[in-house]
């Protein structure tokens, strides 16, 4: 696990910043987990009857995992990404 933040603070959509960088072997695989608490616990729910899909307003489910990676230069990103299937999913030629 690199992240875990079992307190969410809505007012601290920020960004997270390793101390130092985590090298990450061939072959891994990063996935983003998130649960949104529409029960009547949550004390910034507003309606705990309706349904919350995923949308771009602060009343929707808002979770989105971004992440930055570094690669040698030498490296050609185009195949370092990968489909659920095994293939290169990006193909643009690289000058």
């Amino acid at each position: 696990m690199l992240l875990n933040v079992p307190r969410f603070e809505y007012n601290w959509q920020v960004g997270y910043e390793f101390a130092k960088p985590i090298l990450l072997p061939k072959g891994t695989r990063l996935e983003s987990i998130a649960h949104f608490d529409n029960s009547v616990n949550n004390p910034s729910n507003p309606d705990p009857t309706r349904n919350v899909p995923y949308g771009a307003q602060t009343w929707d489910e808002m979770s989105v995992a971004f992440f930055s990676i570094v690669v040698d230069v030498n490296t050609n990103p185009l195949l370092l990404f990968r489909d659920t299937r095994g293939r290169v999913a990006l193909t643009e030629k690289v000058e």
